[in-house]
């Protein structure tokens, strides 16, 4: 399994700024230029720590912190000055390793005590959901997944062979529910050539379950177990395809 999907890890946003400038440099131009800084903490479950910090203008890399070693790194040739005079700023590094490395940890470890309820894993819910074309004889299968935490979590078609499927996949965002968990809707359509004959089957990979969560559709399918993973394929013969 994919072990950024295995792993948890807790983060905190300590610092997310955005800046408008009025560009000077040609008033007649009304250009606006912006300028970014984010910085963050990860707790892992394995107990380690990790920080970072960048900066950024008009969307592209401009200098970064590096928390452990305590140095800037100028990502362009133009922020080669600004990281200079940040580097001379011995007190500014030190209250900026002792954010990073110290007191945004503790935040986190703050929040786990008196939430503990937010690193708990959730196992998702695996549902197929049938969408038949008015217009053709295409049919769209939808593989709803939901209710999981953490929100890392991987979903794939497979096809012939249990390999991947890239064509006719779409696939949307974690989505947040109500209650904390999330969602994640990835449809597969299927030609008229394929219905009845060729079996699919919808991959879940999640860090709550140990093994592969997988809901199979069409040609030889098997029983899908509620308690696991869900319900059988829903149908709605009369909805139109997007």
């Amino acid at each position: 399994m994919n072990k950024h999907i295995c792993s948890l890890k807790m983060k905190i946003i300590v610092i997310t700024v955005l800046f408008f400038c009025l560009q000077k440099s040609n008033p007649e131009n009304n250009a606006f230029q912006i300028y970014q800084a984010l910085g963050y903490c990860h707790l892992n479950s394995d107990g380690t720590r990790q920080a970072y910090m960048a900066h950024a203008f008009n969307g592209h890399d401009y200098v970064s912190f590096d928390v452990e070693t305590q140095t800037w790194t100028a990502a362009v040739s133009s922020a080669v000055f600004y990281k200079r005079k940040r580097e001379a700023d011995q007190f500014d590094i030190i209250r900026l390793s002792y954010l990073y490395r110290y007191l945004c940890t503790e935040m986190l470890k703050t929040v786990l005590k008196y939430a503990p309820w937010v690193k708990e894993r959730k196992v998702p819910q695996v549902h197929l959901i049938e969408k038949h074309a008015l217009t053709s004889s295409k049919i769209e299968v939808t593989c709803h997944v939901t209710g999981f935490y953490p929100r890392d979590i991987r979903v794939e078609w497979l096809g012939a062979g249990g390999l991947p499927l890239v064509e006719g996949v779409r696939s949307g965002e974690e989505l947040p529910n109500g209650d904390g968990t999330y969602q994640l809707r990835t449809s597969l359509t299927i030609t008229e050539e394929s219905q009845g004959t060729q079996s699919y089957s919808c991959l879940v990979i999640h860090s709550s379950v140990s093994e592969n969560v997988t809901v199979t559709w069409g040609h030889h399918a098997e029983p899908v177990d509620d308690h696991k993973t869900g319900g059988p394929a829903e149908k709605f013969p009369f909805l139109t395809m997007e």
